[in-house]
């Protein structure tokens, strides 16, 4: 059962490689004498084993880089870097992305301007005004509260300035 999920295993690695050749500089995770405590009485078995065997360790010659396929960090050596920075189609969407976050950005920043200057007239406005009767309506007041309500929502960017480097 093992061989037949490791020949399983192999056959994919292989079509892997062949549409993304960077992977032949990572490890496959998988110690080339995996297969040693295996008892294999017959010959077919033990051929298998050993293909596969000599599969991995020429896996784990080829691979050049230490950091491994499954990590989770950012390194400049792991493959999610490396991938992003030979992918034209991952260049191109980030791009595209970031373009957009700036002019997102733009946006927001004139629409701040533009409640900068709302709130410094009506601030004006209500210190130029005197209060009203509270009873039924203070012009001032309406003004006052008019100019505390305005509100502007955080923009989150797209790209986190920390990895923008990585393109």
């Amino acid at each position: 059962m093992i061989l037949t999920i490791l020949d399983l295993w192999k056959a994919l690695d292989n079509l892997v490689l062949h549409q993304y050749p960077l992977m032949k500089q990572y490890s496959p995770e998988m110690p080339p004498h995996f297969l040693h405590p295996l008892l294999l009485h017959r010959s077919s078995p033990s051929q298998r084993a050993l293909r596969i065997e000599k599969y991995l360790c020429q896996r784990h010659e080829e691979a050049k880089n230490t950091t491994s396929i499954f990590s989770d960090r950012a390194f400049e050596s792991s493959f999610a870097i490396q991938y992003c920075r030979t992918s034209e189609e991952l260049k191109c969407l980030y791009s595209a992305i970031c373009s957009h976050a700036q002019q997102e950005r733009d946006a927001k920043r004139v629409e701040l301007s533009s409640l900068n200057e709302e709130f410094c007239s009506l601030i004006r406005k209500a210190s130029q005004s005197s209060h009203g009767d509270h009873r039924f309506y203070c012009y001032k007041c309406d003004l006052e509260n008019k100019a505390r309500n305005l509100v502007i929502h955080v923009h989150d960017g797209h790209c986190p300035q920390r990895y923008s480097r990585h393109n």
